[in-house]
């Protein structure tokens, strides 16, 4: 049994398996492997512009700092975190905004990455962090933001 060949289909599942899991779970330049929540704040990082429910608007991710702008009176910079979940989302803490009594409360959001798309959608605000990720389907959602990544120097401040 040892010595059998391997069927191409046995091939074929094993070579799927190892490219979800470094899919999953990057190697770096390093060597060293990043977890799921570096690996999707890598692929959120930036400058994003685009349209909303309120009009035009702006997302910036440095790290799990992410501002939110859609006026220079409307925006919002918070603190995001990235639950273990099915659906990709993230939990963003209002630290600063302009409505001051929004600072505290936790935005949960579905997000969808692509090469230079980002689509978010709002699922709810909180008081605090929820104990569950959201499991929402995006035909629910009321509240959602299509946004491109901006071009290098390309001005967004006031959107």
């Amino acid at each position: 049994m040892a010595n059998e060949p391997l069927s191409l289909r046995s091939v074929l599942r094993s070579a799927l398996l190892l490219g979800a899991m470094l899919t999953v779970m990057g190697p770096t330049a390093d060597g060293s492997v990043l977890s799921v929540e570096a690996l999707e704040l890598q692929r959120l990082q930036g400058e994003w512009i685009g349209t909303g429910p309120g009009g035009p608007c702006s997302v910036t991710v440095t790290g799990h700092a992410l501002k939110f702008s859609a006026r220079e009176d409307f925006w919002y910079e918070t603190t995001i975190t990235i639950p273990e979940a099915e659906q990709p989302q993230f939990y963003a803490t209002i630290v600063k905004s302009s409505a001051e009594h929004d600072e505290g409360r936790v935005v949960v959001a579905l997000y969808q990455v692509g090469e230079d798309t980002l689509t978010l959608g709002v699922v709810e605000d909180f008081d605090e962090a929820p104990t569950e990720p959201a499991t929402r389907e995006w035909d629910w959602i009321a509240d959602i933001y299509e946004l491109e990544r901006a071009a290098p120097g390309e001005s967004h401040e006031g959107r």
